[in-house]
């Protein structure tokens, strides 16, 4: 899970822009290969109906990663520095526990993440952020590549199956509770005034 970029908000401090509340997922492409202790890659590509902005503060987001994440237990910013942080992120079941300890490159592009843990000796992950089709858009690359250490090393397989399928429909779910909450509050009082004015437009009708 470390490897999806963990920490605060390194982007804009501004008002987020508003995007438009539709159904998140508008084309989905996956591409996995499991199960190579000499290396092994997962890659998916989403486009979504959220800035880049929204999609990288998401992202970075380390002190909310419990709410979310599969199996994140617990996840702690070590260092921080310009466009850069360092993040510790706890893992688990009630059968095992993993800490990871990343190193994290924050772009306007995209967020890189390099970990180590005691099971993997690679695992590095980008998110590529790129301008969709349509204004307020993004197109999503997920990747990850990595490499499993001997000792341990079934654990390590079974967390990368089942998790890595799940991870970014995890933040996608995200994305839906942060921003359109949000949007829907900010249109509170247009949507009351629309429903207003349509009720006045119907007595007016009745009188007549």
């Amino acid at each position: 899970p470390v490897v999806l970029g963990m920490g605060r908000s390194l982007c804009s401090r501004g008002t987020l822009r508003q995007a438009p509340v539709r159904r998140p997922t508008i084309s989905a492409q996956r591409q996995r290969k499991i199960g190579s202790k000499a290396g092994s890659s997962h890659r998916e590509q989403r486009l979504v109906s959220y800035t880049a902005d929204q999609v990288q503060q998401v992202v970075t987001d380390v002190a909310k990663y419990q709410e979310f994440v599969p199996w994140c237990v617990q996840s702690d910013i070590t260092a921080t520095g310009d466009g850069w942080f360092e993040a510790d992120l706890h893992v688990g079941t009630w059968i095992f526990a993993e800490k990871f300890a990343s190193h994290v490159t924050v772009r306007p592009d995209g967020v890189s993440v390099e970990s180590s843990s005691d099971m993997f000796s690679k695992l590095n992950s980008q998110w590529s952020l790129k301008a969709g089709p349509r204004p307020n858009t993004t197109l999503i690359e997920f990747s990850v590549e990595y490499a499993l250490k001997g000792e341990g090393s079934s654990m390590a397989e079974k967390m990368i199956t089942d998790v890595m399928p799940k991870m970014v429909g995890a933040f996608e779910k995200r994305f839906r509770e942060v921003y359109n909450l949000s949007l829907i509050h900010i249109s509170e009082p247009t949507r009351l005034l629309s429903i207003s004015y349509a009720v006045f437009c119907l007595k007016k009708k009745n009188k007549k």
